[in-house]
């Protein structure tokens, strides 16, 4: 019998090791590539798009030449995370390998196991893109905000600048009409512009130049994939790979991740640069590099361009930077002489990640103030709440880096009390979680919206008390129940333990970053989520941190508790090796006795807490499954880009369309925009619901642009209405919707509604 030789199998051995160590890295490699081209393409593309020269031979070059700079500083020769700088990088896939050739054997074996997780992370996150693209909604009509991203994507691809300049005609002086759609503000200039912040729209229009419409439409699947590589690439910092692997499958199988994902919402933008960027620091931060850290406050700036109300998820990154910065300053006073020199390290860095992120806020602020003006000034109650926020939070770090000379000795005074505050802390976000799930909902009637059409419809449809301005704020967390279950509970047991392990000092350096981006975003929006409170839309508030932190806090209490049946398992095999070893040199059978039995104590612990983690793990599954199971193939807004298109198509050049409302299916000022953008001709709409145009205002608005050498059409909902005001139909366009979600209030969203929509275009007669 031929037996294998040594080399060879040595050999495969270190292949297999090799890949382990490849793999990892590569997609690594390429996840900060990813990140670092989305910051520095949706960076200049917003400046450019605020100047009016958004063009692809202006951004191509300069976003190419930021990458390019960005990835240099960066160096991606060396891992994307380096082994850590002593401070505890925190988690890992760890395995307690020790020296010599079992070391050797652990670390391969870990690796291994490294490897496999980060295979699977990708397969989630392809699978999910896969799902999401094939169900994507195209939303032109322009209704709720994602309408309003993708038409700002379309307008700045065609156009390339964000101000709607056009010449509408005897449409501009006619007060039954309106020129203006939904989600349309003003500018400092005084032109019509669309509302919100512009990033996501420059990605999606940039697709768009790459593409086409397809491309387009499909940008916020896209974004769903890339986050939950990132969510794991993070997860895996802090816990085992296979723990951090199960949180990111559990965010992918959520109904509010999958429903957004097929939609344009910027918190797309905000959790995929924000969650990136912390990923990015963390790395700087292990390897000591200011270089990296400036490369990271390119990326974070970059989320602050996503959402007016970025900061509150970012000021996360100026707790994390002092409460590192007092640890590092206590530890360099007790440990090591030159705490001077390693301050000055800390505060180059620290530096070097806070410029481009100001250069980022900068950016905001010149979208803000001069290409959504008005929309900034309505939002200024609520501007104002974030930098008070930023303002406590700053002078907090401010506080702690200033008594940081006396850090050493208040950790000396706390001593042995530490265990006690955090059994304190740990208990105080069990107790607070309780309050805001059994009593908040018993003494609060939140009222701080305006009144709105759409809260009384739903109110009305499911016999609730009518009244426009509830925004039912006391019930936030119960949102949270509705979509995770059993998992909300773990997740909040993981949360406490974390920060049980954070006051105790056993939380690593990522894991402290992860804690320290939670809790603003995440009570700020349970405190007052600021949005209507149909579901799942409100949902929205907790997608960029909130729920990929839940999902990471399940992922942590398998960890801990995987870890712990580890350690048991190590623990009975030293004392039995001590016992064995006792035995062999003659010792008192006494020792062997008293050596054994905490080794039979413990024996059965170790596959209980282990099937306790993968029972957590099971658990946590049961309801995001099962909400999403019969709704997986949800959708709406089908093809809308395909029917405006179809209207374009028959359009002449010189057309203009007027718009009139179809009831009961469309406003007409909802299809303003998307005929002028999407046809690249002058629009406008019935100015309101209870207005009417009449026969003869068609005809001398007809006559008025045959004047200019455009011939009038008319979009409306019927053939009858088009003829009712001298309209021929020419074109028809149609499509119904069976799998939209239906909109719920008082309860978790689980039926879905047909929606219809269906309207027709032709030439008024008396224009020929």
């Amino acid at each position: 019998m031929r037996v294998p030789s040594i080399r060879a199998s040595a050999s495969a051995s270190a292949r297999a090791g090799a890949l382990a160590d490849r793999l990892p890295a590569a997609v690594e490699r390429v996840l900060v590539a990813l990140l670092v081209a989305a910051a520095a393409f949706g960076l200049t593309g917003v400046v450019l798009a605020v100047a009016g020269a958004f063009r692809p031979w202006t951004v191509g070059p300069l976003g190419g030449l930021v990458t390019a700079a960005a990835l240099v500083a960066w160096d991606l020769r060396r891992p994307a995370l380096d082994a850590g700088d002593g401070d505890g990088a925190g988690g890992g896939a760890g395995g307690g390998a020790t020296g010599g050739a079992t070391g050797s054997r652990a670390r391969r074996a870990d690796g291994r196991r490294l490897a496999l997780a980060w295979s699977l992370a990708v397969l989630v996150a392809a699978g999910a893109t896969a799902v999401n693209a094939r169900w994507a909604n195209e939303h032109v009509v322009m209704d709720r905000d994602p309408a309003i991203y993708l038409n700002a994507a379309e307008w700045m691809r065609t156009t390339g600048g964000l101000q709607i300049v056009q010449d509408d005609g005897p449409f501009a002086g006619d007060p039954a009409l309106t020129v203006m759609s939904p989600g349309l503000t003003k500018d400092i200039d005084g032109r019509p512009v669309f509302q919100n912040l512009h990033l996501l729209s420059v990605w999606a229009a940039g697709a768009g130049w790459l593409a086409g419409d397809n491309a387009m439409a499909r940008v916020p699947a896209g974004l769903a994939g890339l986050m939950l590589v990132v969510v794991f690439a993070l997860g895996s910092r802090v816990m085992r790979a296979g723990a951090a692997l199960a949180g990111t499958a559990l965010l992918a199988v959520l109904l509010p991740f999958v429903y957004f994902a097929r939609d344009f919402y910027s918190e797309w933008a905000l959790g995929v640069l924000a969650l990136g960027g912390a990923w990015l620091l963390d790395a700087a931060v292990a390897s000591r590099s200011a270089r990296r850290a400036a490369v990271a406050g390119l990326v974070v700036g970059a989320a602050a361009a996503s959402r007016i109300d970025s900061v509150l998820t970012l000021t996360g990154f100026v707790l994390f930077l002092g409460l590192w910065s007092a640890r590092r300053h206590a530890r360099s006073l007790a440990d090591q002489p030159g705490a001077e020199a390693h301050d000055r390290q800390w505060l180059r860095l620290v530096l070097a990640f806070t410029v481009p992120t100001l250069v980022g806020l900068g950016v905001t602020v010149l979208d803000g103030k001069l290409r959504s003006t008005d929309y900034v000034r309505a939002h200024a109650g609520d501007l104002r709440t974030q930098a008070v926020v930023v303002a406590g939070v700053g002078a907090l770090v401010a506080a702690v880096l200033a008594m940081r000379r006396w850090a050493p000795r208040a950790a000396a005074a706390v001593g042995s009390r530490r265990r006690l505050l955090a059994w304190l802390a740990a208990g105080g976000v069990v107790v607070l979680a309780l309050g805001l799930a059994f009593v908040r909902p018993r003494v609060q009637v939140a009222r701080d919206l305006r009144d709105a059409s759409l809260t009384r419809l739903i109110q009305e449809r499911e016999g609730q008390p009518v009244d426009g301005r509830r925004s039912y704020a006391e019930r936030s967390f119960l949102w949270l129940a509705w979509y995770l279950g059993p998992a909300l509970a773990v997740a909040v047991t993981g949360a406490a333990w974390a920060v049980f392990d954070a006051v105790r000092g056993r939380l690593g350096r990522s894991g402290l970053l992860v804690v320290s981006l939670v809790p603003i975003p995440l009570f700020g929006y349970l405190a007052r989520p600021s949005i209507y409170p149909d579901q799942p839309w409100a949902m929205r508030r907790f997608l960029p941190v909130a729920l990929p932190a839940l999902c990471l806090f399940v992922g942590y209490v398998a960890d801990r508790l995987w870890a712990a049946g580890t350690a048991n398992t190590a623990s009975t095999a030293r004392t039995a090796s001590t016992a064995g070893t006792a035995s062999t040199v003659g010792t008192a059978s006494t020792v062997g006795t008293a050596s054994t039995a905490p080794a039979r104590g413990r024996a059965w612990t170790s596959p209980v807490l282990r099937a306790s983690a993968v029972a957590v793990v099971a658990v946590a599954f049961v309801q995001p499954l099962a909400v999403l199971r019969p709704l997986r193939e949800t959708r709406s807004h089908t093809d809308e880009i395909g029917l405006i298109r179809q209207v374009c198509r028959e359009l002449p050049r010189n057309a203009a369309v007027l718009v009139v409302t179809s009831p009961g299916v469309f406003r007409a000022d909802t299809f303003v925009q998307p005929v002028r953008g999407f046809c690249r001709v002058p629009a406008a709409g019935v100015a309101g619901a209870g207005i009417d145009i009449a026969a003869t205002d068609v005809a001398r608005l007809a006559a008025q642009w045959a004047r200019r050498n455009r011939q009038l059409w008319v979009l409306g909902g019927s053939d009858d209405a088009l003829r009712a005001l001298g309209a021929v139909p020419r074109v028809r366009a149609a499509r119904t919707d069976t799998r939209t979600l239906a909109y719920s209030i008082s309860r978790r969203p689980g039926q879905l509604r047909p929606a219809i929509l269906a309207f027709v275009a032709g030439p008024v007669v008396a224009a020929t």
